[in-house]
Formats: C-alpha cells, structure tokens, sequence
C-alpha cells in the first residue's frame, strides 16, 4: 500500500539529506517529484577541473539547457582560464543563478586569459573571489562591476603584476556591503585607489588585507575610513619588515569596530604592542592575535610582556584569543600550558590556542603561501 505525503513532507526530508549525495541520487529514481528537490543540493556546488573535462561531461549529460540543472547551482568554481574560452564558455553561461562565483586563473600565463565573457553573466552574483597571477585591474574591476548585487569580494593574487592598464570607472558600482579580502603580492595600494573612486563608495562589514609594504598600512586606513560606518571586523597579516611602521593605525573613526585579528610574522615586538595601543577602543569586543612562536622565543623575548601588560589594560570586557603556530611537538604538545604560565592575564582574560605549523595555510591566511 502506497503512503501519500504532502509535497512540503518529502522536500523537508529531502533537505535533511542535503550532505549525501548518494543519498540524493537514490532519491532521484524514486518518483519525478523528488527529482527538482534532490537536484537542487546534488548541484549547489559544481567544480570545473583546469582540463575542461567535466565541462565536456556537463554538455554530455545535459544537452539541453533548458532541461539543464544549472539553474540550482548557487556556487560555481573555475578553475582554469581555459575554461573562459569560446569552447567552454557557452556552457558555463548556462548558470545564470549562480549567487558566488569563485575564479581561478593562477598560471603565470594567465596574461592572454580574459574575464569578458563572464561579464554579468548570472545577476544574482552576491560573492565574487578570483585568484590570479597577472590579470590587469581593469578586467578584475569590470568583472566586479557586471554584478550590481554584488556584496563580497576577494581578490588573490601570487605574482607581481606589471599589467596596469588604465581603468574608466563606470557610473554606477556595486554597494560592496559584505566582506573585502585583499592578498596580492604587489601590494593593495593600486587596488585600493580603484575601490575608493567606485561612485557608489564602499560599505563592507568585514575587511582582511596583507601588508607587504609601507604603502599598504595607508591604503588600509584609508578604506577603514570609507567603511567608518559599517566596519565591524578587521583582519591584518603582517608581512612588514619594519614592524614599527604599524604605529600608524588609527581606527578611531571606525565607530562600529568589534572583532580585530592580528597575524605577524615579524619577530618585532614593536608591531604588537604598537598595534594594540592603538586599537584601544570601547567598542571593540574581541582582540586576537595569531603570531609564530618564533615571534616571541624564550620567556626573555620582550614580545611576552607586551602582550601581558598591554592585556592588563584593556577593559575587563575585552575578549582576547591568542593563537600561536608552533612547529615544535613539543610545543604543541604542552604549548597552551606554557603560555598560560608566560602570560598570566591570558589566563583570566581570554583563551589560547597552539596550532599546528602544518595547519598553517589555513589556519593562518598569508603564512607560507608566498
């Protein structure tokens, strides 16, 4: 005897099992209407491999685009500009829902590689992340430009670019309301001049950006600045050789200011104590500081005491997390120990984590990758 439920029944059960997909392809050849629920988490994330593979494989199995599940694809990686060609890309512009778009053009001969075809191709883009090695600003920016909805934004570049071609600014541009993630091996400067001539100003909660040069702790005051209003998070990787040049910061205008994450890899203590004076506010809740043990050595290194005295400063409201990335079994063994005992006001004001160095590039965006 069969057992009828409401439409709404099954798609909730269907939901539950969004993270099986063997799961969800059984649940395909049980009856048509539990294909379209099924298909939306079988194809919320879709992959194309640098070979063009699975792009041959996707117009294989789906011919028709209408018929194509394309349109539940909220996320879409590319992971080759190969893919951005005429062979491929008649396919990839069958995604017209896509909601984040992530693009991954990271060769050293990415400089024939273009981004014009993807030019507004899904209006619904919210989330836009390209990794490269020497796409020009101009491409980046009139790719970001294409999407009006588009709020996040990250850009990661491993090489020195030297392709600056002159950019026309639009008359209109995203609001950018999310989050800002700037890691390019030439600096932020060049980037960051483009983003603050964006007519429609810049209003992200949430900005991470790597210093590599003196320039870049300006240009990072200066976006603070222009997101005075809605900042509530800001994440600084320190790759400075004068740590001292960190004194600079003034995060005073920042009213909305909560969360602040420090990584350093110098092994200045100057860069933290000067950092942390400086970020003294009442609006901001936690404090964390990621750095190497190398940073601080033995017990003698004035890199301790800094952090000490400066935690015994702030406000007792003050959350306060320190991470440190040992390589040392020893170390992560007993680290979070010997930390505790090195900094007595950690242990009242605030947790400890010691990581794995192997953990690093994810734990620690900016260390090891360059």
């Amino acid at each position: 005897m069969s057992c009828l439920l409401p439409q709404e029944i099954i798609d909730l059960i269907i939901d539950h099992l969004h993270d099986e997909p063997a799961t969800l392809n059984a649940c395909c050849v049980v009856s048509r209407s539990w294909v379209q629920r099924a298909r939306k988490h079988l194809f919320f994330r879709i992959k194309f491999s640098p070979l063009g593979r699975h792009v041959k494989q996707w117009r294989e199995t789906f011919p028709d685009p209408t018929n194509s599940p394309a349109h539940e694809t909220q996320t879409l990686f590319i992971c080759h500009p190969m893919l951005i060609t005429a062979a491929y890309v008649h396919t990839l512009l069958t995604f017209s829902c896509v909601v984040n778009l992530d693009v991954d053009t990271d060769l050293l001969n990415d400089q024939a590689a273009s981004l014009v075809p993807l030019l507004g191709f899904s209006p619904a883009i919210r989330s836009l992340r390209l990794t490269f090695a020497s796409l020009p600003n101009s491409q980046i920016f009139n790719l970001a430009c294409s999407f009006p909805l588009l709020d996040d934004l990250a850009l990661i570049s491993r090489a020195h670019r030297h392709r600056h071609v002159a950019w026309k600014c639009p008359s209109t541009s995203p609001r950018f309301t999310g989050s800002l993630e700037l890691r390019l091996m030439e600096g932020i400067y060049p980037t960051s001049l483009l983003l603050l001539d964006l007519p429609n100003g810049l209003h992200f909660t949430t900005i991470s950006v790597l210093w590599l040069s003196d320039q870049d702790v300006g240009s990072t005051m200066d976006l603070v600045s222009r997101c005075s209003d809605t900042l509530e998070s800001l994440e600084i990787t320190n790759h400075l050789s004068d740590a001292s040049r960190a004194s600079t910061i003034d995060l005073s205008k920042a009213s909305k200011l909560q969360d602040i994450v420090l990584r350093c890899k110098s092994t200045d203590a100057r860069w933290i104590d000067a950092a942390l004076r400086t970020m003294e506010s009442d609006n901001i809740q936690q404090i964390s500081l990621d750095i190497s043990r190398h940073c601080l050595g033995q017990r003698s290194h004035p890199g301790w005491s800094a952090i000490d005295s400066l935690l015994d400063q702030f406000r007792t409201s003050h959350s306060v997390r320190l991470k440190i990335m040992c390589e040392s079994v020893g170390w992560l063994r007993n680290g979070r120990e010997r930390v505790k005992s090195l900094l007595p006001q950690i242990t009242r004001r605030g947790t400890v984590d010691v990581v794995d160095y192997s953990c690093a590039r994810e734990d620690f965006p900016g260390f090891g990758i360059f």
